[in-house]
């Protein structure tokens, strides 16, 4: 294993052990970018079946939150912590476990490549990211109908609750303010609209609310998310308050 890739291993290991490069994953566990849309179908099928109740609407959309956290935190990993970028990221194999994400391959001949500023790896992070997100989507809407304006709500909702586990480590006295700036940083880059949700960090300090909802709601032992914006309404409501 590369050396650089093992440091990053290292970190992504620390959210979950098994979130991690992998020498080698199952044929029948790949999800593989730009080749075919087996990987993202068999996740699909995996998540009806573990919720048949639920739904297209939440299969697709659980799938897509799915296809999405890995990359995401590779990035995030990278561009602060390892201060390098891959340029393989948008080749990356990720290995299916059951109706889950988790592990992780890089091509053996991943070069790792420094920047000199922030801004500058993030620019060039979201082009790669921008391609593998390209196939999942591309993949969800041919075989759940998604509807593109969905999917990227939801990618902006993700990229701030990423950032959002980061802020209190790398900006300990102002993460709000760090969270909303570096959050507008990757929005740009990638293409997705800021949630305006986002401002309310600066407001009073308080936690990401998402703008859009994973509909876990539709699942029969399905509990919400502490950022759902279903439950942001409902307090609102029983407060007799406009919701934000």
């Amino acid at each position: 294993m590369n050396q650089t890739t093992q440091v990053l291993t290292n970190y992504t290991s620390t959210i979950v052990e098994a979130f991690c490069q992998r020498d080698q994953i199952e044929d029948d566990a790949l999800i593989r970018p730009h080749q075919d849309d087996a990987g993202c179908v068999r996740l699909l099928e995996a998540i009806e079946a573990q919720a048949p109740e639920a739904g297209m609407p939440y299969w697709r959309t659980r799938a897509w939150g799915l296809l999405l956290w890995q990359p995401l935190y590779i990035a995030v990993f990278s561009v602060y912590q390892v201060k390098a970028i891959p340029n393989t990221l948008r080749q990356l194999v990720q290995r299916q476990q059951g109706n889950f994400t988790l592990g992780y391959q890089l091509p053996n001949n991943t070069i790792w490549q420094t920047y000199p500023t922030t801004h500058a790896a993030i620019e060039a992070l979201s082009l790669q990211l921008d391609a593998l997100f390209e196939h999942y989507a591309q993949s969800l809407e041919q075989h759940t109908f998604a509807r593109r304006p969905l999917l990227n709500a939801l990618l902006a909702d993700q990229i701030l609750t990423t950032l959002e586990r980061f802020a209190p480590t790398l900006a300990p006295d102002q993460p709000s303010q760090w969270l909303y700036q570096e959050g507008k940083r990757w929005c740009d880059a990638i293409g997705v609209s800021l949630p305006k949700n986002a401002e309310w960090v600066l407001q009073d300090d308080s936690p990401y609310q998402r703008k859009s909802c994973c509909l876990v709601f539709r699942c029969k032992t399905g509990v919400e998310c502490a950022n759902c914006p279903r439950l942001a309404k409902a307090k609102a409501h029983k407060k007799g308050l406009n919701c934000r």
